[in-house]
């Protein structure tokens, strides 16, 4: 009896102990095999993903989980459009949620198992007044001065993507997208000491960063800083800079800090600090790509 007593607690160690040992072996395989894992296969794990966010009616995360599937640059499954309308649809961004599923009913047939759901919520945008929306913002048809140059292929998979013939307009909408995905946050040093429920009264204040082009070939830059707890002024929005196209290197370069938790793009004029986001090394890199098209496009307007 006493023997046993004696036992336990070098029994409770061993197990721990191994229990530990098998979590690390399953973190390091999780990272091998994601790390292998092709773009197209990764792809259909992010539109899964978003399936799955869905289910759970968690539309924002399924958002980004789609945002990261366009930002792979490769050509997207068919069931993307269907997600993609879908969340649009959730947040009431009926114009974009129509234009998707439209596309994805274009490479569907009638037993496809979203096909009555999709007709559906085309049915629901219908009677919301946006098909008249929509008409009222058809393209009409403008002179192409550079209709000899093709756009590379880049530019046209965000056509593709976001529906547009237009180029600025769809990496305008990829930018955005990128930002709104990854916004930052003040995040300070947590006591593990303190009770749960005094970290939970701890909110951190985000920065959101977007952009908007003009016709006079500026980027101007917008600061949106959310606070949470401090009602009535939960969101300060800010304009922080306006850049003029015209004599910029389209080369863009970005940072990635693992000691601030962010990265930035830098400033094409000063390599200052212009438009940051949250420590994703990936994302930066698409979007300082997206950027420097977009500059070139602007430049030749």
């Amino acid at each position: 009896m006493s023997k046993s007593r004696f036992m336990l607690p070098y029994i409770s160690s061993k197990i721990f102990r191994t229990f530990t040992f098998i979590t690390l072996i399953a973190a390091s395989t999780y990272s091998i095999s994601e790390s292998v894992l092709t773009v197209e296969i990764e792809a259909e794990r992010l539109i899964l993903a978003a399936q799955n966010a869905l289910k759970n009616q968690q539309s924002d995360a399924a958002d980004r989980y789609l945002i990261r599937a366009a930002a792979l640059n490769t050509p997207l499954a068919n069931h993307y459009h269907f997600y993609r309308g879908k969340v649009s649809f959730s947040k009431n961004d009926f114009q974009t949620a129509q234009q998707h599923l439209v596309q994805y009913t274009q490479g569907v047939k009638s037993d496809d198992p979203h096909y009555e759901e999709t007709l559906t919520l085309l049915t629901a945008i219908e009677k919301e007044g946006a098909q008249t929306k929509a008409n009222s913002f058809s393209e009409k048809p403008q002179i192409e001065w550079h209709r000899t140059r093709s756009a590379p292929p880049y530019i046209e998979n965000l056509k593709s993507l976001y529906l547009t013939e237009q180029g600025k307009l769809a990496l305008e909408m990829h930018i955005n997208d990128l930002l709104s995905s990854y916004p930052t946050a003040n995040k300070t040093a947590v006591n593990k000491n303190l009770k749960p429920r005094n970290q939970n009264a701890k909110r951190h204040n985000t920065r959101n960063y977007n952009i908007q082009t003009t016709e006079q070939g500026s980027i101007k830059t917008h600061l949106t800083i959310n606070k949470p707890g401090s009602s009535p002024n939960k969101e300060v929005k800010l304009n922080t800079s306006e850049i003029s196209v015209y004599g910029l290197n389209h080369q863009i370069e970005f940072k990635c800090e693992d000691m601030t938790q962010r990265c930035w793009i830098k400033n094409p004029i000063n390599q200052t600090v212009w438009l940051e986001l949250d420590n994703n090394e990936s994302a930066a890199k698409e979007l300082a790509t997206a950027i420097g098209y977009l500059v070139q496009v602007m430049q030749q307007q």
